[in-house]
């Protein structure tokens, strides 16, 4: 969820909101503060406390941040960025920082010290494969929700059934696809890269809200399979 995330949120931002990449880039940096100046302290509470209560209120804070994501349309571009997806990105980023290393905890905490480089190696494989059959699963998917959402803004234009073929025969393109340029002239242009952009932000909020499922899902499994700290009723 996190990843499908990260990278579909970029993609909007590139290709539909009229970020550059640097600006794009730049966008996610209140993840990566939020995450170097509570991540250390969030992992140090979890050896204290046990790292259930995090992998529950994580999760669900990251699925909250991507909702709101997901609530964002078509805006004016960067100029709008604390306005639109600032606040959202807040709340995201603290929900991966009380994730990330607490989640670590509870990996390395579940065997014994001469099973550790196994359980890292196991948690970190498990992190990359996911990434990897989630990208190529939600990349399938958003070219055939866009394909959709082409199919449908396409069929109320009044454009020649030649340049709607090729406007189509784009979809894989997403939102770099490029209006064709047998277009009869510079409305019909104009049109077909709105249509472009509207039907891109179109799958962008779905893939979204799928992401944010996928994250709540995960505070829900912390809450049924993570174990509540044992209480051995002995004072130190």
């Amino acid at each position: 969820g996190l990843g499908t995330g990260m990278l579909f949120l970029s993609l909007n931002m590139v290709q539909a909101q009229g970020y550059s990449q640097l600006e794009s880039g730049l966008s996610f940096l209140p993840c990566t503060l939020l995450m170097t100046v509570i991540a250390r302290p969030a992992g140090a509470w979890a050896d204290k406390i046990g790292p259930r209560l995090f992998l529950i209120t994580g999760p669900a804070l990251a699925g909250c941040g991507l909702f709101w994501l997901s609530l964002v349309g078509r805006t004016s571009g960067p100029s709008s960025y604390w306005t639109s997806f600032f606040p959202a990105i807040l709340i995201l980023g603290l929900g991966m920082s009380l994730t990330v290393a607490p989640l670590t905890t509870a990996v390395m905490s579940a065997v014994g010290n001469q099973y550790s480089g196994v359980a890292s190696g196991i948690n970190n494989a498990l992190t990359r494969v996911a990434n990897v059959f989630a990208n190529a699963i939600f990349g399938a998917l958003a070219v055939f929700l866009f394909s959709q959402a082409l199919h449908h803004r396409l069929d109320g234009l009044r454009l020649p059934a030649g340049v709607k073929q090729e406007m189509l025969a784009q979809g894989a393109d997403l939102g770099n696809a490029h209006v064709p340029a047998d277009a009869p002239d510079a409305s019909a242009r104009a049109v077909a890269a709105a249509v472009y952009r509207a039907g891109f932000v179109d799958v962008y909020q779905r893939l979204l809200r799928i992401a944010a499922g996928l994250a709540f899902t995960g505070a829900v499994m912390g809450a049924v399979f993570m174990r509540r700290p044992a209480r051995t009723g002995k004072k130190e």
